[in-house]
């Protein structure tokens, strides 16, 4: 056994032994033990819940790029086709400005 081997394991599990035959020190060990749990949950949950929030801002920000690109691409059709700029306002709701800076 490691314990027999080696005296600093032995002293320690010795100590162990001692310590959990005092039924408050075990107690409070026990209760120690439950806490560490509790609390590695609750990061674990805040972790989760935390990514969750995270992918579905990523999705949302996925979204509007996407809308936004599908209209910049209604808008480069648009000019190319020569349609007047506040037909390409209404279709898309681009600013004048906007629809005048796109290449085409």
């Amino acid at each position: 056994m490691l314990a027999e081997k080696t005296p600093r394991i032995g002293k320690a599990a010795a100590r162990l032994q001692e310590l959990s035959e005092d039924e408050r020190t075990r107690l409070l060990a026990e209760s120690r033990e439950k806490w560490e749990w509790d609390m590695q949950a609750i990061r674990e949950r805040g972790f989760e819940r935390g990514r969750e929030a995270g992918l579905e801002e990523g999705r949302e920000e996925g979204r509007e790029k996407g809308l936004e690109e599908a209209l910049l691409s209604v808008a480069q059709v648009a000019l190319k086709k020569n349609m007047p700029t506040e037909e390409i306002m209404a279709l898309t709701g681009f600013s004048k400005e906007k629809i005048q800076s796109i290449p085409h």
